[in-house]
Formats: C-alpha cells, sequence, structure tokens
C-alpha cells in the first residue's frame, strides 16, 4: 500500500489495538450510507431516498480512476470495501460488513470480496440467500430479533414501540437464528454453510437516557434467550433428540439461581475477577435446562 488515505490511518491504529487484545475479526461497517434522512451536500438539500445520484464525485472517481467506463458511486464505495478488507486481510483479520447497502443500485458493476462476511439486519432490499448464494458468509442481525435500541421516539421508549418484539420471551420461544425473517413471517434459511452465526446488538444511540445498570437489568434476561437459542435453535421444541422441552419460565430460574457469570458482582461497570475455569458447584439450578440448554442427548 504506497499511499494511505486518512481513514486507514485511523484503522491502522484499530487494528493494532485490537490485535494487541488478540482480536481476529473487524467489522467495516458500511451501513446507513448519509445517515437516514435529508442531508446538505454543498448548497443543496438532499433527500436520504435520492442520495446515490448526488454523489457525483465518487461516479467521476470510479470512472477516472478505477477505470470503469460506466462507473458509478456505488463502484467507488465497493471499491474502498474491498481495498479497506485487503489492507486489514494482510494483518490477519477477516472482515465483516453490513448489509443494507450492498448490491442495492443496479449499476454497480464492482462485486464486494466474497471474503467479507455480510450482517444482515435490513433486509428491505435483499435476502440473506442473496449474499450467501454469491459465496459470503451471513451473519443473522435481523433487528425484530437482534436490537436492543437506547433511545426514545415521539417521547416512547423505542424498545416499547418499534422494538417490542425484541423481549425476552419471544425471543426463547420464538425465534430461530438459522433464519432470516421478522416475527409472523415465513422461515427463510440459508446453505448451513453459509451461516456464521448470529448477534445481540446493544445500540447506545442516547447514552444520557438509561444507566448502565438500566441497560444491564434490560438486556439480561434478553441475551440469555438469544445465547440459548443461539446454542440450540430447538431448545424449547421437544424435538430433535431433547429430552426435556425447555420452558421460559425455566430459563428464567435457572438464570436467577445462577446469579449472573461467575466473579459478576451485580455492578455492570466492575472489572470482574474470572475463575480459570467453572467449578461444579458453580453451576447450579434446574438439571434439566443445563441438559436442554447443551443439547445433551439420552
Amino acid at each position: 500500500f504506497p499511499t494511505r488515505r486518512s481513514s486507514d490511518l485511523l484503522i491502522d491504529d484499530y487494528a493494532e489495538f485490537f490485535r494487541s487484545l488478540d482480536c481476529t475479526q473487524f467489522d467495516i461497517c458500511g451501513d446507513e450510507i448519509m445517515g437516514w434522512s435529508n442531508f446538505m451536500l454543498g448548497d443543496n438539500e438532499v433527500s436520504y431516498k435520492n442520495r446515490w445520484k448526488f454523489l457525483e464525485h465518487w461516479k467521476k472517481y470510479a470512472r477516472k480512476k478505477l477505470g470503469i467506463s460506466k462507473g458509478s458511486a456505488s463502484d467507488t464505495f465497493i471499491d474502498y470495501l474491498n481495498t479497506t478488507c485487503e489492507r486489514l486481510e494482510s494483518m490477519g483479520y477477516t472482515c465483516r460488513v453490513f448489509n443494507d447497502e450492498i448490491d442495492i443500485n443496479s449499476n454497480q458493476h464492482l462485486e464486494l470480496d466474497t471474503s467479507i462476511g455480510i450482517t444482515c439486519w435490513d433486509l428491505a432490499k435483499n435476502s440473506a440467500s442473496h449474499y450467501a448464494d454469491k459465496g459470503h458468509t451471513v451473519y443473522n442481525g435481523v433487528m425484530q430479533w437482534t436490537y436492543y435500541v437506547v433511545r426514545t421516539k415521539n417521547g416512547k421508549d423505542i424498545m416499547k414501540g418499534r422494538y417490542k418484539t425484541v423481549n425476552a420471551r419471544n425471543i426463547f420461544e420464538n425465534w430461530d437464528p438459522r433464519s432470516f425473517s421478522g416475527p409472523g413471517s415465513d422461515k427463510k434459511y440459508v446453505d448451513p454453510s453459509r451461516l456464521g452465526g448470529g448477534y445481540f446488538f446493544i445500540w447506545c444511540d442516547a447514552p444520557e437516557y438509561k444507566t448502565s445498570a438500566d441497560i444491564w437489568k434490560e438486556t439480561d434476561l434478553r441475551m440469555w434467550a438469544n445465547a440459548s437459542r443461539m446454542w440450540n435453535p430447538e431448545v424449547n421444541s421437544g424435538s430433535s433428540g431433547i429430552r426435556n422441552a425447555a420452558s421460559y419460565k425455566s430459563m428464567k430460574n435457572f438464570v436467577k439461581d445462577l446469579g449472573g457469570f461467575p466473579g459478576f458482582t451485580g455492578d455492570p461497570e466492575a472489572q470482574a475477577e474470572l475463575p480459570d475455569h467453572a467449578t461444579l458447584e458453580q453451576v447450579t439450578g434446574d438439571e434439566n435446562w443445563i441438559e436442554d440448554l447443551f443439547w445433551i442427548n439420552d
């Protein structure tokens, strides 16, 4: 890389920092280009819906610098993601991006490198299968199941409105991390070999709105439900060799008996002193629930 863009300097700093912590995955995002509302471009107000049409300098770059005769702003964007990922891969990372700006414009000529994984959260434009079929590893981040957002909308906690489906009971009883569909929709699976896993997101849009203790209290069971379904998507179905189908109540009781992860003091901001490994005495609660959770068969 003979020259470095200003963004490369920042990325290099973070790459070195994360590498010091033994990280191997790097999310380069690539989502929400220009945000979600109207914005100013020079003296002109541009609507979010038409944002790509106004990125003339990106289109010129695609044609003059990348040599694409009918190049577009989308090509410059994809080229940026590819070269950024190539840079990070040379440092030992694998990369991921979010899906909402990938392959959405018909005048996109460049393809995103298939070495880049794609986290599918907004499926308004393309299905997860669209990316999986191209060879990308896809990750389940469908927002109606995996988003905890810290902010209000129209004076109301957004978790009680737009994201009301992201509650512990609904996740535990109904979420299928193998399916890229919203609540109440038909299941939409991908080739299992292309499924990389799933997420639980905490988006701190308005950090002053809630304390860390509030966030911990409101996400603890949600994350337990999320993790339980990712360990075993059929944990409460009574099928696939599970001896006793686990109920939401049994999961809650198990979490209560466990009292948090080893070393947790009840203060989410305190650094936990973790033991080298769990002992049998530290694993308490409903034995059937433990067996169901980890899919132990007779």
